[in-house]
């Protein structure tokens, strides 16, 4: 039986914090943030909370989800997939021109955004350092490095606080290097 229901337009509910407000707004259920930066969903007395993403989409990086897979609700299966730890596609070369230019643009709940722009005759080492340069990144513990991995290299930028945070892209370089959360526990290939 149906209690309450809430119809969220992802359109106009842009944050997290939006979506916390929304459901605060229910009767029989709230939200809150807890300390590691995952929603929590309760519901009043004996009741329960269904999640139905109908046709709602979030996309971080390269992958699209729809909302209730991005923030983990009605799994049946999970994985420790958290957005604290990035990492692109094997890469033959670490100081090779990618050719490309844009910017990335970090995003996490401790400063908001923060920019780190990128040239056409950028590589892998060169992303690093420039991430690694960013003031706003090395105040929340956000580091990039090239780590060696069989005959080629990875870009891998990580939160040394296990924040989560997210990272979008002016250009291709998300989408071409295959920029995404690493998943520990399952295999890297790709």
């Amino acid at each position: 039986m149906i209690v309450e229901l809430l119809d969220i337009n992802l359109a106009t509910t842009t944050t997290v914090g939006d979506l916390v407000t929304a459901i605060n707004g229910m009767t029989n259920a709230s939200a809150s943030i807890n300390a590691s930066g995952k929603i929590v969903i309760t519901a009043a007395g004996a009741n329960s909370v269904a999640f139905n993403e109908m046709s709602s989409a979030v996309t971080v990086g390269s992958e699209t989800k729809g909302a209730s897979d991005f923030l983990g609700l009605n799994d049946f299966f999970t994985s420790a997939k958290e957005y604290d730890d990035y990492q692109t596609a094997f890469q033959s070369s670490n100081s090779t021109s990618l050719s490309i230019a844009g910017t990335l643009t970090f995003h996490q709940a401790s400063f908001g955004t923060t920019a780190v722009a990128y040239t056409t005759g950028n590589s892998l080492s060169d992303i690093a350092t420039a991430i690694n340069a960013n003031a706003t990144l090395s105040t929340a513990g956000i580091t990039a490095s090239v780590i060696a991995d069989g005959t080629g290299y990875r870009l891998r930028v990580n939160d040394n606080g296990a924040d989560n945070f997210f990272v979008t892209d002016t250009s291709t370089f998300v989408s071409s290097q295959n920029l995404k959360p690493r998943d520990p526990g399952t295999s890297d290939a790709g």
